[in-house]
């Protein structure tokens, strides 16, 4: 990643390749909903454009914006290294010093990423498509515009709402137990929060055979758990599953290495996680519980088998 080869055969070879990508993705009902409900949550932010771009987007990449781009991220000043094993850290310091010492490059200032302003409420409540496909899949989502600062304010939101949807949707759920008995979900069902300075979203949802039944059932579901709330007991056992899985991640080297990066570059730290979920209380979550998932911060898209 530190020296970069831009010819016009090789990004014509790999543009094909991307291209064939993009038209295989479309074939994949699961991917297809969530597109279509991202585009239906926001309207201007680009979260609800596919990461991988499109046919046309690609076929307009040339040496030139590759180049700018490389320039502009792949930088040292922009990079981070995780190290994990038996190793000597003062010399893998040492190490990659050199290494990047060596390379020449000049001092860069600080990226300036810009973001189109996104309203609060929702582009469209509901969407419905169709495409060949062997059942027919829900998504729901429910969005917010972040209110924590960046870091570990937004590491202990992220938290608080692992522990609500959990409360919600998680398998030992009133709610997941009942949908799950009348055979209105199976095990591709899911649920999760993300979030990041400039967007969050809820998305829940998987396969179906009856997509509007689910939908009521769902939001009926999350309106009864609204009015009932979190109790302080419940509360505690989910606090304690939380760290019971946190620490059984550190079985996993690449684990512990994925998450110190991921923790790294949103600007928190990885092991604020035990003081920040003793920190929760039932109340906030309570709160986050009837704030997120007010009725006016949902839409919905359904995709049914073609004919």
């Amino acid at each position: 990643v530190l020296e970069p080869y831009f010819s016009p055969a090789n990004i014509e070879k790999e543009r094909g390749i991307i291209e064939q990508e993009l038209l295989m993705y479309d074939d994949m009902p699961d991917r297809r909903v969530i597109l279509a409900l991202l585009e239906a949550l926001y309207h201007e932010h680009p979260v609800r454009v596919d990461i991988g771009g499109t046919v046309q987007s690609i076929r307009e990449v040339t040496a030139e914006l590759l180049t700018a781009c490389y320039d502009t991220f792949y930088h040292p000043e922009n990079m981070s290294l995780v190290v994990l094993g038996d190793v000597e850290p003062v010399r893998v310091i040492e190490q990659v010093a050199e290494n990047v010492d060596r390379r020449g490059f000049a001092k860069r200032g600080a990226i300036e990423r810009i973001f189109p302003a996104e309203p609060p409420q929702v582009r469209e409540r509901r969407v419905e498509i169709e495409m060949t496909a062997s059942r027919p899949r829900l998504a729901l989502g429910f969005k917010e515009l972040p209110e924590a600062a960046p870091g570990r304010g937004q590491l202990r939101e992220r938290l608080l709402m692992g522990l609500v949807l959990r409360s919600l949707f998680g398998r030992s759920s009133p709610l997941y137990s009942a949908l799950y008995e009348d055979g209105l979900i199976d095990d591709s069902f899911y649920s999760y929060y993300e979030s990041s300075p400039t967007y969050g979203h809820t998305l829940v949802g998987g396969e179906t055979d009856d997509p509007d039944k689910l939908l009521d059932r769902l939001q009926s579901g999350i309106a009864e758990h609204v009015d009932r709330g979190i109790d302080a007991d419940e509360f505690e056992r989910l606090r304690r599953a939380y760290l019971g899985r946190f620490l059984d991640n550190f079985n996993s080297l690449e684990q512990v290495a994925a998450s110190f990066l991921s923790h790294h570059v949103r600007g928190s730290w990885l092991f604020d996680t035990f003081e920040l979920v003793e920190s929760l209380t039932v109340e906030e979550a309570n709160d986050r519980l009837q704030r997120h998932f007010a009725s006016e911060n949902f839409s919905v898209a359904i995709l049914r088998p073609k004919g």
